[in-house]
């Protein structure tokens, strides 16, 4: 409108088109830079909801949202948390600031009791979210004594929702743990597969699972499905090395024991497995309590303390 004035008004009055390009030109190099900071706020949506809880006052959705950005990045979790809580302290109905925040403080150390109570709040909310039952489910299974409880909040998420995949896997390996359960736990597994046939996790839990029921052809099958879901598992490629040992196939057993510490250095259990492996390979007993050495470094364990001992006292 301004523009369309501007023409007009230079039409009638000629002798004000150099007053009239120095406003305009003023008033693009203003808009301009403006436009730049402006531009800057849209960079990505860590700034566009950072710049909105900036300028606005009582926006649980601004403080929500960019609580969700800062969670997805390594060591920002404080942060993300704190904005969690603001956008709880403004409006404490909020479903998802509670399950977000649950999820947040699950992952955090010693503050397992305060995502509880969050998923606890987001379930008093909204009592049929199969996903925060499944939730609840996982921050309980961390705390020891509690698995029964946990495995009542997955076969609730799946009375919700049976088509649950993740609830199904999560389910199955709690299951694992449980006395007498090892059959439902494959079922579920496989459940879980059946819904999402290229489920690294599931299939990695399944071919555990199957190990303990001394299935291991099958059990092979699925370890080496999970690696191809995911081929930077350590935790698979140590899983396969364990049912490939147990299946005599222990040069095999070594290559995936030596690819998981490849991927993971410090990881004590894929140490101990290979340390184990290579005792009775001939030449690599240096190799053996080296590897003991290491998982000893990183987790005491009676077992391979005195394992070293007896390799030490026979050398």
């Amino acid at each position: 409108m301004v523009a369309w004035g501007a023409a007009d008004l230079l039409l009638r009055y000629p002798r004000l088109r150099p007053v009239a390009i120095a406003v305009a030109a003023a008033a693009c190099l203003i808009l301009t830079a403006v436009t730049w900071v402006q531009i800057g706020y849209w960079e990505n949506s860590r700034s566009l909801f950072q710049h909105a809880v900036e300028v606005t006052e009582g926006n649980y959705l601004a403080h929500q949202n960019l609580a969700d950005e800062l969670a997805k990045i390594p060591g920002r979790q404080p942060e993300a948390i704190s904005h969690y809580q603001a956008a709880l302290g403004i409006r404490p109905d909020y479903f998802d600031a509670h399950l977000h925040l649950g999820l947040a403080l699950s992952n955090a150390p010693g503050e397992l009791p305060g995502a509880i109570a969050h998923y606890r709040a987001a379930l008093r909310i909204q009592p049929n979210s199969a996903v925060a039952h499944h939730d609840l489910g996982n921050a309980l299974s961390k705390i020891p004594g509690s698995l029964p409880e946990a495995i009542s909040e997955y076969q609730a998420a799946l009375r919700l929702r049976p088509a649950f995949a993740e609830a199904h896997n999560s389910l199955g390996s709690a299951l694992m743990e449980a006395p007498g359960r090892l059959p439902e736990a494959i079922w579920h597994l496989e459940a879980a597969l059946r819904i999402e046939p290229d489920y690294a996790e599931a299939h990695n839990n399944l071919g555990i699972a199957l190990s303990q029921a001394g299935r291991l052809t099958e059990a092979i099958t699925h370890l080496e499905a999970a690696l191809r879901a995911s081929p930077d598992s350590a935790e698979a490629h140590n899983n396969l090395g364990i049912a490939l040992a147990q299946a005599g196939r222990f040069s095999e057993a070594i290559v995936e024991f030596e690819a998981a510490l490849r991927l993971a250095p410090d990881y004590a259990a894929a140490h101990k497995n290979l340390g184990i492996a290579l005792v009775d390979v001939p030449g690599r007993l240096a190799d053996a309590v080296a590897h003991l050495e290491a998982a000893l470094r990183t987790h005491p364990d009676p077992e391979v303390r005195q394992a070293l001992e007896h390799l030490r006292a026979g050398r």
